[in-house]
């Protein structure tokens, strides 16, 4: 092994040029390769500031010694923030460094050690939000007279969106509403395009006739209204401010703070793929539509959703409104001041 300007790598396969670098780095998203990046910087300063200085170590150039290193690195990252966001910083300084390799290292222990970390510190359950709930939800931001937080929840739930990643990036040019390109498309099917998502470079999202497609054509009236140009912003909202905002929606309703349920933003998606199988959707049409790569990954999702939907009841109160909205949702459309 030898340190080249990207990191340790083999010596039969040195990355030593710009040009090679960017080809090599272009076979992974460049968000995913933040983040290999990130992880891999903290790694490095922990091997030169405790690992060589305050240890005494050589540099770890073999196989055995990287992994070893990581291993000690883990350990140490572990004992000082166990959180899983710490351990996919930590799994992400491995990805980077065999990111580069040609085949040749394998880091069993250090791969142990993230597998272990993984069932000591297991991820927090994230309910579904039900149908009837999300429309409630919509209500409740459109009585408070924020049509922005009412668009945001119902297109997750309806287009099966992360709303950090893929919703609050997203322009004003990238909406097409349905009709607005039927004489050339054929199709009165509208789109909402997505860059740069988890999965692809380009996507998009199929707007229907629903509740969702209707508010977001208001919103993004009201925006062209202020002022907003196609390269602006779609949604003003920043991720904490949705967060914020989600959490006092909920507590509104009665659901107690974040901390006495699993609701997340998250949720939305997952709800969304659980009431499309439950209504009789396949998977393939949710694996399609939520933009899963597989769907065996669409359909371990929807069976985590219906294990944990029935395990937080609402209250009668609530499920009364639910049933009402959920005859008729666009009665939504009444509170829009």
């Amino acid at each position: 092994m030898v340190v080249g300007p990207y990191g340790l790598q083999p010596r039969r396969c040195p990355v030593t040029l710009l040009s090679e670098g960017m080809v090599a780095d272009s076979a992974i998203l460049a968000p995913t390769m933040h983040g290999y990046r990130r992880g891999y910087r903290r790694f490095r300063k922990w091997l030169e500031k405790e690992y060589c200085g305050a240890r005494g170590h050589s540099f770890p150039c073999s196989e055995d010694d990287i992994d070893d290193a990581l291993a000690a690195w883990m350990a140490s990252e572990m004992t000082r923030n166990p959180n899983r966001g710490n351990m996919e910083l930590c799994a992400n300084a491995r990805r980077y460094i065999l990111h580069y390799d040609s085949g040749s290292l394998r880091l069993k222990y250090s791969a142990r050690m993230i597998a272990g970390w993984n069932k000591l510190v297991p991820p927090a359950a994230t309910a579904p939000i039900s149908r009837g709930l999300m429309l409630l939800m919509t209500q409740w931001f459109l009585d408070d007279d924020d049509l922005e937080m009412a668009t945001i929840v119902s297109l997750s739930f309806e287009c099966l969106m992360r709303p950090r990643s893929e919703l609050l990036p997203r322009l004003m040019r990238d909406v097409s509403l349905p009709g607005a390109a039927a004489d050339w498309t054929g199709s009165d099917c509208g789109a909402l395009r997505l860059h740069g998502t988890k999965a692809k470079a380009h996507d998009c999202v199929d707007l229907l006739n629903d509740v969702s497609t209707f508010l977001l054509s208001i919103w993004q009236g009201r925006r062209a209204d202020e002022g907003a140009g196609p390269r602006d912003r779609l949604f003003k909202l920043n991720s904490a401010r949705m967060r914020l905002r989600f959490y006092e929606c909920l507590e509104a309703l009665g659901l107690g703070a974040a901390t006495d349920h699993s609701y997340r933003p998250h949720s939305l998606r997952h709800g969304g793929a659980t009431h499309m199988s439950m209504a009789g959707s396949s998977i393939r049409d949710i694996a399609h539509r939520g933009r899963w790569a597989s769907d065996k990954s669409a359909e371990i999702y929807i069976s985590a959703g219906r294990a944990t939907e029935a395990v937080f009841p609402a209250s009668k109160r609530l499920a009364k409104r639910a049933r009402r909205l959920l005859r008729r949702p666009f009665r939504l459309l009444l509170h829009i001041q």
